[in-house]
């Protein structure tokens, strides 16, 4: 990480292979890095726009991932599934790119991402309804297991994807199952004991 990032990451030529790493780091278990992870995460996605596809496809992987959240390595990848959370919200409009493309036949790859080294990926999320997905695992009742400074960047990522997926989204009954979705599982946040997820909430 230090040399990496050294001088405003001149060091550096392939943003998609330090992500891909950074991740390998952020899920070793008995890692004492997450902060660090997470910050890189957060500051490269910032930085570079052409890694974004590639730092949001990595995240979604990351937060669908139920041994992450739950698992023996839980407490050195809290800080990294807070960035997940908030890279897939600040970034709403490729997770828009993702779900929107639909492969138009069996050759069609879909929506296709730069990775590490310049290989082409297809996301594993296009065509899918991926909106409801993301929303609904930020939202899911494990969450509440997390440090309250993690639900409340949860929060705020659905209260953008929603906003994302009500400008996005043409058919309504999408859009109202979203709502459905929010209104059934914000009261648990609602009723958490820090004041800052309930706000937030």
């Amino acid at each position: 990480i230090h040399m990496c990032s050294k001088d405003k990451y001149a060091l550096l030529s392939d943003f998609a292979w330090y992500t891909s790493i950074l991740l390998d780091l952020a899920t070793t278990q008995g890692s004492r890095h997450g902060p660090e992870v997470a910050d890189q995460l957060i500051e490269v996605a910032l930085r570079v726009d052409y890694v974004r596809p590639y730092a949001v496809e990595a995240m979604l992987t990351m937060l669908f991932d139920n041994d992450l959240v739950l698992g023996q390595a839980r407490n050195s990848v809290t800080e990294v599934l807070k960035a997940a959370a908030w890279i897939v919200g600040e970034y709403s409009s490729i997770v828009a790119s993702i779900a929107n493309n639909t492969p138009a036949s069996e050759d069609d790859d879909g929506y296709v991402i730069e990775g590490p080294n310049g290989e082409h990926i297809r996301s594993s999320w296009t065509g899918t309804d991926l909106f409801r997905k993301v929303i609904e695992v930020l939202m899911h009742p494990r969450t509440t297991n997390l440090p309250a400074r993690v639900q409340c960047v949860y929060v705020q990522s659905v209260i953008k994807l929603f906003v994302r997926a009500a400008t996005e989204l043409s058919d309504q009954s999408s859009i109202s199952s979203i709502i459905s979705l929010v209104r059934h599982h914000m009261v648990r946040f609602l009723q958490s004991p820090s004041i800052e997820v309930q706000e937030r909430s």
